[in-house]
């Protein structure tokens, strides 16, 4: 059996694992789980569409900042096997996937992809973060102890969100990481 097969399976093994665990979890838990309403499956669906949409345009955008001959329905095809990549393969294989065809096709360096890359993930963290602070200061879902150390917690992320910009300047100054 060659490696690609093996690998197949082990992927199939370790999903399976996953879901035998989430329903172990599930049944000795006793949490009520009211995801399954449909209000609430297509607010996710459309959130997550949303959320690739734009993370499309930041992606053609920064390609294009980059000098990138990258068309429109290739960025978005580009985009899809990315997410498909990271959602169905193990680890982000989809990121990993887009930095090989970057390379590949436009002679893209895994150093401007990796620093493209940390850019958006921060950019993530931070509206997330941003997001789970107005819906913790707006809610009265969690005790008043527990709210206030998450909303700590949460502005505490969004700092070092902004600041890690501030950060990798100050890292990429390091005699360690320059070429000679």
């Amino acid at each position: 059996m060659n490696k690609r097969i093996r690998l197949k399976y082990f992927d199939i093994l370790l999903y399976l694992v996953i879901f035998i665990g989430f329903i172990s979890f599930y049944r000795t838990n006793e949490i009520q789980f009211n995801v399954f309403r449909s209000d609430f499956i297509f607010l996710v669906i459309g959130l997550k569409f949303l959320n690739f949409l734009i993370f499309n345009q930041l992606h053609l955008n920064i390609f294009h900042m980059h000098n990138l001959d990258i068309k429109k329905n290739e960025n978005l095809t580009l985009t899809y096997k990315g997410y498909m990549g990271n959602f169905f393969g193990f680890g982000k294989t989809g990121t990993g996937y887009k930095a090989l065809f970057l390379k590949n096709k436009f002679n893209f360096s895994y150093l401007k992809f990796v620093s493209f890359y940390i850019f958006l993930q921060t950019l993530t963290l931070f509206f997330t973060s941003f997001i789970c602070f107005l819906l913790l200061s707006f809610t009265s879902i969690l005790e008043t102890e527990l709210k206030s150390t998450l909303l700590v917690i949460l502005l505490l992320i969004m700092t070092i969100s902004l600041l890690s910009n501030y950060i990798l300047n100050l890292i990429s100054k390091l005699k360690v990481l320059k070429k000679n």
